[in-house]
């Protein structure tokens, strides 16, 4: 597995108003997902009216994969028309082996049974007291 992150500047320079920004924002970011197929979102300056932060991200079997994609994205964020390309930082992320050798898994049945059990006998303790008062 390996995963392609490409952070870029979507420069909007006739926005007037967040309204403005957001919608040329949304454009892209449902076209570039819609055709391509990727996650993509606006990641910060939000309050800035000619710029937006964005970051797309996209999940391949290999490294050759992964920049292809990155490749067809960058493709497609030079034809805009809405908005342009200021700067860019590309990254491919592979995980190590390691990351993958032990099993992420959650509480075993049996504890979660003694934690509801500990927490209804703590709570029935203080509507025994409450009733008693």
């Amino acid at each position: 597995m390996v995963i392609g992150v490409l952070q870029f500047e979507l420069l909007v320079p006739g926005a007037e108003s967040l309204k403005d920004k957001r919608a040329v924002v949304r454009s892209v970011r449902d076209k570039l997902s819609r055709e391509l197929r990727i996650s993509i979102a606006e990641v910060g300056a939000h309050d800035n009216l000619s710029v937006a932060m964005m970051g797309a991200a996209i999940v391949a079997k290999d490294g050759p994969r992964a920049h292809e994609l990155l490749d067809r994205t960058w493709n497609r964020l030079t034809e805009l028309r809405d908005g342009q390309i200021g700067n860019v930082r590309r990254e491919i992320i592979v995980p190590s082996r390691e990351d993958l050798a032990e099993p992420v898994t959650g509480p075993d049945e049996g504890d979660i049974a003694a934690e509801m059990l500990a927490h209804f006998a703590h709570n029935d303790e203080h509507h025994a007291e409450d009733q008693t008062s």
